[in-house]
């Protein structure tokens, strides 16, 4: 016979107390979203509740096994850090069980002619009609991109260039090709831009896929003469942004 509690929690969000009253049995998961919050009533070895929560500068997640005397709390001022896919693993380590391992990649040798065709400015999301009084001339917009060293793309500098060629920068992806390596230059959360090198790992018919030098990302770009070239990202979660090059 199962048997139903009554849950009520407190969750403190913009300064408002809310309180939810939440149920459960042993073979139920539910999942309550809030906001940027996430709580979670879950069977895992036993009852977890759990809190996940992020803002500019920090990543945060909380997990209490009730009954089994564990809490686990993963904190990173690095925002592209998985901190609930490191809460998952380290929860299967104290509860004896086997981790999959991570795949081992190695970068491949493809032309460097090829690679280049790759780097461009990618849309994604809805188009919108461009304003007529703006001169996009993306080649030279790509061009300035490139030469942005890090203290200028930290202070924002890039933004002078998406509004100076209509770029939009709440569905944009850049790609560029320098000193014979590829880099990808995004929005991520809370909208922060990371730029970072990825490789290619494997070269198939009208398809090139790279992956993230220090991150769990990967990259497909499709090559088709009559459509132009299309990427698929995967973010770490398995999330994908599908967008052209423009």
């Amino acid at each position: 016979m199962l048997v139903q509690c009554i849950l009520r929690l407190k969750i403190f969000t913009c300064g408002i107390v809310l309180s939810t009253p939440i149920r459960w049995s042993a073979k139920i998961r539910l999942r309550s979203f809030l906001t940027n919050a996430r709580r979670t009533v879950e069977v895992m070895a036993g009852l977890r509740i759990g809190h996940f929560g992020s803002m500019n500068g920090f990543w945060s997640d909380f997990n209490r096994f009730v009954h089994d005397d564990l809490v686990i709390i993963v904190l990173s001022n690095f925002e592209l850090t998985p901190v609930q896919r490191i809460s998952q693993y380290l929860a299967e380590i104290a509860f004896g069980r086997e981790l999959q391992e991570l795949e081992i990649t190695t970068p491949i040798k493809i032309n460097e002619s090829i690679l280049k065709q790759l780097e461009g400015i990618y849309a994604y999301g809805e188009t919108i009609e461009q304003d007529p009084y703006v001169v996009r001339n993306l080649n030279e917009a790509l061009a300035k991109l490139t030469q942005m060293d890090v203290p200028q793309i930290t202070t924002g500098e890039f933004y002078k260039v998406f509004q100076g060629y209509g770029i939009r920068p709440d569905s944009t992806i850049i790609v560029t090709y320098e000193d014979g390596q590829l880099y990808i230059f995004m929005r991520k959360n809370h909208g922060a831009w990371f730029k970072y090198e990825i490789y290619p790992v494997s070269d198939q018919a009208n398809s090139i896929t790279c992956v993230a030098k220090d991150i769990d990302e990967r990259v497909v770009f499709n090559i088709k003469p009559s459509d132009g070239i299309r990427i698929v990202h995967f973010d770490v979660y398995g999330y994908e942004t599908i967008a052209y090059k423009t």
